[in-house]
């Protein structure tokens, strides 16, 4: 046996929520497990990667916190044999509406998450004849978790402008996907340059596809 590592079993807290500005919303996470190990919730709106909010555990005296999240605001708490966690969000903002999505860590053995499958597709000729520019598609699936850092690169420099992506959603068979999208001029992609799509999981290993005039 190696060290013990372990994956997020990922849910997505209640849906279709509707709470005026100024008011308290509550959101469930039914984790199913009696004495959930800590639990996560995570922020996505349509266009950008998820936002971790908070981590509870139901021993904890406070919730711990994200980058943008405090408790003037962000709390959480524990019922029904700590098996059900609540993000309970204070004072609701406009900028506060999203998908929230919520995840319970499970420890196994060295086993690593699955590598999701990453797929990038060139922009079209007809989009590149008439506009003059073109759209990457970068066509994410079967993610273990509702959520997944996606970075861009271009002949191996960082880029991030020109860049939407997607909402996270669920497939049939309970795995997750998503698209990413990178606008490009049609001369640097006429000039060869090469562009990568990177995905990560959580602690898993990252997955990146490439694409360039030559090999579309």
């Amino acid at each position: 046996m190696g060290q013990v590592s372990g994956f997020w079993i990922t849910f997505t807290g209640t849906p279709d929520l509707t709470v005026k500005p100024g008011n308290t919303a509550t959101m469930d996470c039914n984790t199913g497990i009696r004495n959930s190990n800590r639990v996560g919730w995570y922020k996505q709106t349509p266009g950008s990667t998820s936002q971790w909010v908070l981590s509870f555990y139901h021993s904890w005296n406070a919730p711990s916190y994200g980058a943008g999240f405090s408790s003037d605001r962000f709390t959480s708490s524990v019922k029904s044999d700590n098996s059900i966690y609540q993000l309970i969000i204070k004072n609701v903002e406009l900028n506060d509406a999203a998908v929230y999505y919520c995840g319970t860590w499970v420890s196994l053995s060295t086993q690593q998450l699955p590598a999701p499958s990453v797929k990038l597709l060139g922009p079209s000729a007809d989009e590149l004849s008439t506009k003059g520019a073109g759209t990457l598609v970068c066509l994410v699936s079967k993610l273990s978790m509702g959520f997944a850092a996606v970075s861009w690169t271009v002949d191996g420099s960082p880029t991030s402008s020109d860049v939407q992506t997607s909402v996270v959603s669920r497939s049939s068979d309970n795995t997750f996907s998503l698209s990413s999208y990178l606008t490009v001029p049609g001369r640097d992609w006429s000039s060869g340059k090469v562009y990568s799509c990177t995905v990560q999981q959580g602690a898993a290993s990252k997955t990146t596809s490439t694409a360039s005039q030559s090999n579309c």
